[in-house]
């Protein structure tokens, strides 16, 4: 096994960050936006941006849905993989990455974007060709990927005005309203620069099983990245069925090992819902993690809303989880 269990979970880290937040996947309006010159050539070049993020994410897609499906496999075994398995794993996932952005760096018509295409591809091929991946670490991958934002926007801009559950226009920040990417049976409001992103995973996807726990199906991802810490809100719903929140937050622990779990009343909008704190174990990694999570009733199912993130403890994400939590509204 990898040595490091900290570099394991910061590559286990950028695959749902690439897949839930659909890196590089961006509109023909969004693409193009910064680092293209005017006129006609501006045309051409955002054209040609659009086209790039669209394979270049597809691309990013596939990679991570491979390494995400093994690693989940080697995690599903329960048994300890050999350190050249895993070795392999990390090539393979990391050298085809490589070999795809290699070939969309010299389509590019933006230099720039070339640029950070071929500087993705190198972080890439760094850790593709390492002995022990864990002596490369994704610090420089993540960093290059991060420079793509500014061509290849990761995620749909929340919603402005769109009317939340008081009829009232809802301001740009809030979860869940009409109108926004994630229509949801609660809203909510988020800090600044968070965006979010509907979460639709089929039946037949390699990560459906990661999509789902217990009765709870996630329905949507809110991005603290934009505003600097790597956090997240993951919303699960569950169905009509599941009323009671403390039994969805049970049903939202199944299948892992948990320790010091609790359970705390809390009011969302005049309903009682519950608020949820626990340690969770990780085969993986050899160690526990904190993890915290709040349900809320409602007439479509009970809603439970996810701290998560590698910087999940850091107190900007902190305080976005308690945003939401204070201003949950539950829909019509």
């Amino acid at each position: 096994m990898i040595k490091s269990p900290q570099r394991t979970l910061r590559v286990f880290a950028l695959g749902a960050t690439l897949l839930f937040a659909g890196a590089c996947e961006t509109s023909e309006d969004a693409a193009g936006a910064a680092g293209t010159p005017s006129g006609a050539a501006a045309s051409a070049a955002a054209d040609n941006t659009a086209e790039i993020c669209k394979s270049g994410g597809e691309a990013a897609r596939t990679v991570v849905v491979d390494l995400f499906k093994q690693l989940a496999d080697v995690m599903k075994s329960g048994s300890d993989a050999a350190d050249v398995d895993l070795n392999k794993i990390y090539a393979t996932t990391f050298s085809s990455l490589r070999d795809t952005l290699t070939v969309e760096s010299g389509k590019a018509t933006d230099p720039k974007l070339a640029a950070v295409l071929t500087e993705i591809a190198t972080e890439a091929n760094k850790i593709a060709t390492a002995g022990e991946p864990e002596t490369v670490g994704t610090d420089g991958l993540e960093a290059s990927l991060d420079k793509l934002e500014t061509f290849c926007p990761s995620s749909t801009p929340a919603a402005s005005a769109a009317p939340g559950a008081s009829g009232a226009p809802a301001a740009a920040g809030v979860v869940g309203a009409k109108g926004s990417p994630c229509v949801l049976p609660v809203s909510f409001a988020i800090p600044a620069k968070w965006t979010m992103k509907a979460i639709d995973l089929e039946d037949d996807s390699p990560l459906a099983e990661l999509g789902r726990k217990g009765s709870l199906k996630m329905a949507c991802e809110v991005d603290s990245r934009p505003a600097g810490p790597i956090g997240f809100l993951r919303v699960w719903a569950g169905p009509k069925s599941v009323q009671d929140p403390r039994a969805a937050l049970k049903a939202f622990q199944t299948g892992e090992t948990t320790r010091k779990v609790t359970y705390a009343p809390v009011e969302f909008d005049g309903k009682p819902g519950v608020e949820l704190k626990y340690q969770t174990y990780s085969k993986l990694l050899e160690e526990w993690s904190d993890r915290q999570a709040f349900a809320v009733p409602t007439p479509k199912g009970a809603v439970v809303v996810e701290l998560g993130g590698l910087e999940r403890d850091d107190p900007a994400v902190l305080a976005g989880y308690a945003q939401a939590k204070s201003s949950v509204k539950v829909n019509a």
